[in-house]
């Protein structure tokens, strides 16, 4: 499964940006209304760019999916419009040197202001040194897939009175219970 696709297309940080970019206008409103608007772009976005995938080799009956109302797939899209947004805005802020003093001259509707652009790159630092903490931390957990037997052998639950409380009448019993 390790070569399957998983996006339909590249990822583009400019749509994703103008996604939220658009709901934002000039003054940002982080309430009910916004999040409802904010959430229908990103399940737009998870229809456009992730490829619903199955997996049904092991039971054609009982498939292994991720379809867009799956938190994954959402969640995934969710974190690269706001990584594609923020990074963006950010880069723009310290370009600029975006301040509020209502004393300096504007360069392109900007405040070109040297304390403002270090302002932003200290955010900008802050975010990127996190997501690069996430990042080893994700390649250096890395769990590997099971290895094994390719078959499984199902038994009934139903029949088993020591699996009270089971999500599914069929349990899946591979090579046994991980060591």
């Amino acid at each position: 499964m390790s070569d399957t696709k998983w996006l339909k297309k590249d990822i583009d940080v400019e749509s994703f940006y103008n996604s939220i970019q658009e709901l934002i206008g000039t003054r940002p409103a982080l309430d009910k209304e916004f999040m409802n608007i904010f959430f229908s772009k990103i399940q737009e976005k998870v229809e456009e760019y992730v490829v619903q995938q199955k997996q049904d080799k092991c039971d054609p009956y009982n498939p292994t999916i991720y379809v867009k109302s799956h938190f994954e797939p959402f969640f995934w899209i969710l974190g690269l419009m706001c990584l594609s947004w923020l990074t963006l805005d950010l880069k723009k802020k310290i370009i600029y040197g975006d301040c509020h003093n209502p004393n300096h001259n504007l360069v392109e509707g900007h405040p070109y202001c040297k304390l403002g652009s270090q302002f932003h790159k200290g955010f900008y630092d802050s975010v990127f040194n996190s997501i690069k903490r996430l990042e080893d931390f994700a390649y250096e957990e890395t769990p590997n897939a099971i290895e094994g037997k390719a078959t499984t052998n199902l038994k009934n639950l139903s029949s088993d009175t020591t699996s009270k409380g089971q999500w599914s009448h069929t349990a899946i019993d591979r090579d046994g219970p991980p060591s």
